[in-house]
């Protein structure tokens, strides 16, 4: 696990999905980029999971008052990755405007 208090101001890879890197005055802004280019960075259950978890770490950082999110490539995100196997469609069950009844 990476200490965010250690971190310099070049990106450094965070899990799998995210680079991330500090700066501002005494380090205090945090940078999140998105880093599935490829991909447009779309959300996957990994990219979701990695941004929960550096999110977690930055809240118990006191040094860190601002966090930007942004991506990498052309795109900040498109959004949901339809394309990946773990991706769980919403279940359709509980429309209420079936025409049915």
């Amino acid at each position: 696990k990476m200490k965010i208090d250690s971190m310099q101001s070049q990106p450094q890879q965070y899990k799998e999905t995210l680079l991330i890197s500090k700066t501002g005055k005494s380090n205090s802004i945090l940078l999140i980029a998105l880093n599935r280019p490829s991909r447009k960075n779309a959300f996957n259950d990994t990219l979701y999971l990695d941004l929960i978890s550096i999110l977690k770490d930055v809240e118990k950082d006191d040094s860190i008052h601002v966090i930007v999110l942004t991506g990498m490539g052309t795109y900040f995100s498109s959004g949901a990755d339809l394309g990946d196997t773990n991706f769980e469609q919403a279940d359709d069950d509980d429309d209420d405007d079936d025409d049915d009844d």
